[in-house]
């Protein structure tokens, strides 16, 4: 008679893995089972961080939240006998595909940079091709190449665009393929390629650690906002049922803000308490859109770009635009309450101010701000982020 589930015994520091909430290395134990030794799940065991991390999710937890796994708690106490090892299965590798593909198919020769180039300059359609690989087929077609956080190129989404209007044809033989697919058929990928998508534009996220993350739905909605907010990391979901732990684990340790779709507002902000959890980073979901849609968009798949394309449309100064979405994503990490602090104690041009907000004290530090406080300013320059930065933080750009 003993307990079923046990904290792994300690055998040096491989037997301490990264904790899952507040990401200390070799500071978590997990749950293992005291017949076979395997761990429960990597989300399931202790921080040793009591105090300022507290993580603590019991396996009587896991299994309350799991019933399709089983019955068995963690307080438990049970008679059992010992099980046979379990046969050691080597999962599958993730199936790649060779970087030629994608260096041979990268330009601005698609219907959807055509559509593109009436919004925005020549350069910045360069950079922000060029920061996504975006690639295209001979006969057009965009290519939305998926490289993950390590670079490896795990597939591509092929789109057909209206260069007029920037939406997909629909309809048409070959409108809508995958990279991964087209090379089955050719012969050059085996048929049994292990497809892992990953998301939309994650290698950049190796390229801009410190950024705060905006995660999206469409490989579209993330390069239209990118063209002119390229201080935030955006990244796709591609697809509604993209946004999955799965999906996200690259996200660990990151500040990440949802716009979810209007048509998937409510799906998203259900699960993105789960995911923030299990993935082990922070997630906030935007209602901008929810807020700024209307009767016409609530029943549609309505998105960032979208809007965005409405407004440059209705001859909105693209750089207004972009303080009005950058003010009200910016505010997610910022409480509310240290930006009024901030709006009454500012006195000098250029400066920052440091707050630590707990409900009881704010203590308020005054510094010159220079370039490395601003988030990811050596991408749009020192001078515009520097205003933008200060207006924000004033409250006069809050959405």
């Amino acid at each position: 008679m003993g307990y079923r589930y046990i904290l792994e015994k300690y055998s040096g520091r491989a037997s301490r893995h990264t904790c899952p909430r507040c990401g200390g290395r070799h500071e978590f134990t997990r749950y293992v089972d005291a017949v076979t030794g395997e761990a429960l799940s990597p989300l399931v065991g202790k921080c040793n961080h009591e105090s300022s991390c507290g993580y603590h999710y019991t396996p009587r937890e896991w299994f309350a939240d799991n019933p399709e796994m089983g019955v068995v708690g963690s307080t438990e106490r049970i008679a059992y006998t010992p099980a046979r090892r379990p046969k050691v299965v080597v999962p599958k590798p993730v199936g790649t595909i060779d970087r030629r593909y994608l260096d041979r198919s990268m330009g601005l020769e698609s219907d959807f940079a055509t559509w593109l180039s009436q919004y925005f300059t020549a350069e910045m359609v360069r950079r922000v091709a060029g920061g996504y690989a975006l690639g295209h087929t001979r006969d057009g077609r965009v290519i939305f190449w998926q490289q993950d956080i390590t670079g490896r190129i795990r597939t591509g989404q092929v789109m057909r665009y209206n260069p007029r209007i920037g939406r997909r044809v629909k309809g048409m033989a070959g409108a809508m393929d995958w990279i991964h697919a087209m090379l089955k058929r050719r012969g050059e990928l085996p048929d049994d390629f292990n497809l892992r998508q990953c998301l939309f534009g994650e290698h950049l996220l190796a390229r801009w650690p410190d950024a705060i993350v905006v995660l999206v739905e469409s490989a579209k909605s993330a390069v239209v906002s990118a063209s002119f907010m390229p201080w935030f990391v955006w990244l796709a979901t591609n697809g509604k049922a993209g946004f999955s732990a799965e999906r996200c684990r690259a996200l660990a340790r990151r500040k990440v803000i949802v716009i979810p779709d209007l048509d998937a507002h409510a799906d998203w902000s259900a699960k993105a308490p789960a995911i923030a959890l299990q993935v082990g980073c922070e997630i906030a979901v935007s209602d901008f859109l929810v807020r700024h849609c209307t009767a016409d968009h609530c029943d549609t798949g309505y998105d960032i770009a979208d809007y965005i394309i409405d407004q440059l449309d209705d001859a909105v100064p693209s750089d207004c635009l972009a303080d009005k979405l950058s003010g009200h994503l910016e505010t997610y990490f910022i409480p509310e309450r240290l930006h009024k602090l901030i709006a009454g104690c500012l006195k000098e041009p250029f400066k920052k101010i440091e707050g630590r907000e707990d409900g009881r004290i704010n203590t308020i530090l005054i510094k010159p701000l220079t370039l490395n406080d601003m988030t990811q300013a050596q991408r749009v320059g020192e001078q515009r982020q520097t205003a933008k930065f200060n207006r924000m933080i004033c409250g006069i750009s809050k959405v």
